[in-house]
């Protein structure tokens, strides 16, 4: 590659945007604040911002939440006009689910409304049983009458049957028939989502899809259109939510696995990371102006989880578990809670401070924005204390601190408090909030956080850096580039498919021959698949796994396979007593083979130079408010300006471009030859 290629992050106040020149290796990153209504529009604005020559450009990432501000109701993100069609008697699988009770005691709990409503929902006949053997046939004239019926009000029509991860033939027929009669129309059938059994969660992955097919695909189209008349006609990729990338055309006929791409991108550069500095424990916290999301990277890879819930009902980072949608996509292990530089601070009924999970959002922003906003948020309280500057995303947004003051002013006077001690408590609050995010990801996976770095981000995140050492961590990195870092994960990843093969019987069944078949088909599928891209073959590794349980339970583990299911085995035991704490005296189950296929592409090289120890002099002296330490004289540097070694004692506060970085009084910060800033205890 000779010219330059660029990550585009779109996030729910800001969208950072990362700029690499493969020819220098010059780095250039950027904010823009995000038009919620219009994001495609953001995309676009924030490539022409960057760019001068758009023919140079070699290749545009992208990560996105469209999906999942979809299914919460986002304005404007209405669910297109869609048909389920199943077998006769299984109408309700999706409204039955699996009749667990989220909230035990809470005798006005909801459960989440049908993603198809019922007269909608059409059965049919036709019948495959457990063994893949037609039981009785699909009756196309019966399946002509239901496309009569419904192809004017449908946009979307969704084929999910029994079994047809193993035997897909009747989903084939009707889907056939349907481009026939019906052509232009989108169409989804559950054995291309989710070849597993399972037919609720089968089901609702599938409906899940069909109803992001007709966003996603317009969203993408509309990029794709104005790229094109900017002289950009290359590939757009955008990122999956297992961390890997694939081309618009796979995000659009398979968008459910795009629907958490933004939080992944966080991660992969996270990984990518650790890998780089060599620490095999490390916990990606990526705090912007919505939300905070925690990951566990172990070994340099981040932790994947089968299966997850969409719109559902958040309690303090964790899903409740009932309350959305399952969608059994591999997605990033990602804790996630409604705490942002952009969290609104309130009082409730009792005077009790709170933050979050409402957020001020771009528009209007923090009060201290001077956009309109006059509810107090974090960031009114960071400004208000002093800690950060007056000009914010690349200089393009003033600070008001008067507005930021007069916004606190209403809560502390009701709590008879002054505003710094508000605003401080606020940020104590948020630090207590993100520790039951981490905790998650740690704690709850059987992993002590004493053994782990935490890597802060985003552009709220490497304010808390030193609060969050005091959790136990070892020390804090913060990044370099922190601000925009899920932005720049999106050029440090890599091509990922992900391929299934269902196997449904216990280990002692199964003859290890039989998995290398099951595993060498896949690989040549992904072959296959990847070189019709533009991939080498030589450029495709692969990551095998075998979803594991005990035969009785639901709940599958995610097993890595290295050619011999003993180790497998081995390996599922020593898992489940991780997480679980004992093993059960039985037989391990393996319901499913999955192959990763990952395409490497260039990755920009992030070295500055040799670090050479030393004390940089401050650009300014400015007092700022540390809660029992008062207020302090506090040395102000700017991030750019430090080399490689520079030491910077706490109390301290660093400026950067796209993120503020704390270091408070007992705390030191040093610059590793990456440009990334290490801080522990001084």
């Amino acid at each position: 590659m000779k010219g330059f290629i660029l990550g585009i992050d779109i996030g729910g106040t800001f969208t950072d945007i990362v700029y690499i020149d493969l020819v220098n290796m010059d780095i250039r990153v950027n904010k823009v604040l995000t038009d919620i209504q219009y994001p495609d529009r953001t995309f676009t604005e924030g490539v022409m911002e960057n760019v001068e020559d758009p023919s140079r450009i070699e290749l545009i990432t992208h990560g996105t939440t469209l999906g999942s501000n979809m299914l919460l109701g986002q304005t404007g993100l209405e669910r297109p006009r869609s048909i389920l069609i199943t077998n006769r008697g299984f109408e309700d699988v999706i409204e039955i689910g699996r009749q667990n009770r989220p909230e035990l005691y809470n005798i006005f709990f909801e459960r989440p409304k049908p993603l198809i409503e019922r007269r909608f929902r059409i059965g049919v006949s036709g019948r495959i049983d457990g063994d893949g053997k037609i039981v009785q046939d699909v009756d196309i004239n019966e399946i002509r009458d239901v496309i009569k019926n419904y192809r004017d009000y449908a946009e979307v029509y969704i084929i999910s049957l029994l079994n047809s991860y193993i035997n897909p033939i009747h989903e084939i027929e009707i889907e056939k028939e349907i481009r026939n009669m019906d052509s232009g129309k989108f169409i989804v059938s559950s054995h291309k989502v989710d070849p597993r059994p399972g037919e609720y969660e089968r089901t609702v992955s599938a409906v899940i899809n069909g109803l992001l097919k007709p966003i996603t695909s317009r969203y993408l189209k509309n990029i794709l259109d104005s790229l094109e008349k900017m002289g950009y006609k290359k590939r757009l990729l955008v990122m999956t939510s297992n961390g890997g990338v694939v081309d618009t055309v796979d995000a659009i006929e398979r968008p459910a696995y795009i629907i958490e791409s933004g939080p992944a991108a966080g991660a992969i550069a996270t990984a990518y990371l650790a890998r780089l500095l060599d620490i095999d424990r490390m916990v990606s916290l990526d705090m912007g102006g919505t939300t905070s999301k925690a990951t566990t990277i172990i070994d340099g890879e981040a932790l994947v989880t089968m299966e997850y819930e969409v719109g559902g009902k958040v309690h303090m980072g964790r899903v409740v578990k009932g309350s959305g949608y399952p969608l059994r996509i591999p997605h990033i292990d990602i804790a996630e809670i409604g705490v942002g530089g952009g969290s609104i601070i309130w009082l409730d009924e009792g005077g009790y401070i709170h933050v979050g999970p409402l957020s001020a959002g771009s528009d209007p922003g923090p009060a201290c924005y001077g956009r309109g906003g006059t509810e107090p948020t974090l960031t009114d309280a960071y400004s208000a204390m002093n800690w950060i500057p007056d000009m914010l995303g690349g200089e393009r947004l003033k600070i008001n601190r008067e507005l930021a003051l007069k916004a606190l002013e209403k809560i502390a006077e009701e709590r008879g408090e002054n505003v710094y001690e508000v605003a401080y408590k606020a940020v104590e609050l948020a630090n207590e909030l993100l520790y039951r995010a981490i905790s998650i990801v740690t704690l709850e996976r059987g992993y002590d956080i004493k053994d782990f770095t935490i890597t802060t981000f985003g552009g709220a995140g490497p304010i808390h850096s030193t609060f969050l050492i005091e959790l136990g961590f070892k020390e804090a990195v913060v990044p370099i580039y922190a601000g925009v870092f899920s932005a720049l994960g999106l050029v440090l990843t890599d091509y990922k498919y992900t391929f299934y093969r269902g196997v449904n019987n216990d280990v002692n069944k199964i003859r290890q021959k039989t998995l290398d078949k099951l595993f060498n088909e896949m690989e040549k599928e992904a072959y296959k698949y990847l070189s019709d891209i533009g991939f080498s073959k030589e450029s495709i590794r692969f990551n095998k796994y075998l979803e594991m349980k005990y035969r009785r339970q639901g709940k599958t583990l995610l097993i890595p396979y290295d050619n011999s299911l003993s180790n497998s085995i081995e390996r599922f035991e020593e898992i489940y007593l991780s997480r679980y704490g004992y093993i059960m005296d039985e037989t391990p189950y393996i319901e499913t083979c999955i192959l990763e296929a990952i395409a490497e592409n260039e990755k920009p090289i992030l070295y500055i130079g040799e670090k050479r120890e030393y004390m940089p002099e401050p650009e300014k002296l400015k007092r700022a408010f540390y809660g029992e330490y008062g207020w302090l004289e506090t040395g102000i540097y700017i991030r750019g300006s430090l080399k490689p070694g520079a030491i910077v004692e706490g109390p301290a506060i660093i400026w950067g471009v796209d993120s503020t970085i704390l270091i408070r009084p007992d705390y030191r910060g040093e610059v590793d030859e990456y440009g990334n800033i290490v801080i522990k205890r001084g």
